[in-house]
C-alpha cells in the first residue's frame, strides 16, 4: 500500500514538473512577444515624434512665408500709392 501511495505521489510530482515546464515555456514566449511589441511601440513612437517635428517645422515655414508675403504686399501697395 505504501508503494502505491508513493507511486501516486511520484506521478503527481512528475505531472506538476511537466506543467511547470510548460508554463515556464509559455511565460518565455510571452516575454519575447512583449519585448517585440515594446520595440514596435518605440519605433512607432519615434516615427510619430519625427512626423510631429516635421509638421511643426512646416507650420513655422508656412507662417514665415505668410509674413514675408504680407510684408511684400504692403511694400508693393506703398510703392503703388507713392
Amino acid at each position: 500500500m505504501f508503494e502505491a501511495e508513493f507511486s501516486k505521489l511520484e506521478q503527481l510530482i512528475q505531472k506538476l514538473i511537466s506543467e511547470n515546464q510548460q508554463l515556464t515555456a509559455q511565460v518565455q514566449q510571452l516575454d519575447q512577444k512583449e519585448q517585440q511589441l515594446q520595440q514596435e511601440l518605440k519605433k512607432s513612437t519615434d516615427q510619430l515624434e519625427t512626423l510631429q517635428l516635421h509638421a511643426m517645422e512646416s507650420d513655422d515655414q508656412k507662417q514665415r512665408a505668410q509674413q514675408k508675403l504680407q510684408q511684400l504686399t504692403q511694400l508693393f501697395e506703398q510703392q503703388l500709392s507713392a
